[in-house]
């Protein structure tokens, strides 16, 4: 599960921010994300800053806008015939 950071601004900035500094984002299936003290689950809509969803997006957490879930992923690779090895850059 993914936690979100509580986005917090003063009430005469928050409209204006919130049409310029936010979208809507999709949570992906299987996943589930925690903003602000409440659970979100597939399929659900989730409105953050722009930065923060595009950066749980990338993770797999939400989806895509044509409602695929792509996955961006650093680290070591798996398979049978290399076993565990770590990815170059």
């Amino acid at each position: 599960m993914a936690t979100a950071k509580n986005i917090s601004t003063s009430s005469e900035d928050s409209a204006a921010s919130e049409d310029s500094n936010t979208a809507e984002f999709t949570v992906a299936p299987r996943r589930t994300v925690h903003v602000n003290g409440k659970d979100y689950g597939p399929g659900e809509s989730v409105t953050l800053d722009i930065e923060e969803g595009e950066y749980l997006r990338d993770r797999g957490f939400f989806t895509e806008e044509d409602g695929t879930v792509t996955v961006s992923t650093s680290g070591p690779a798996v398979n049978q015939e290399d076993g565990v090895r770590k990815d170059e850059v």
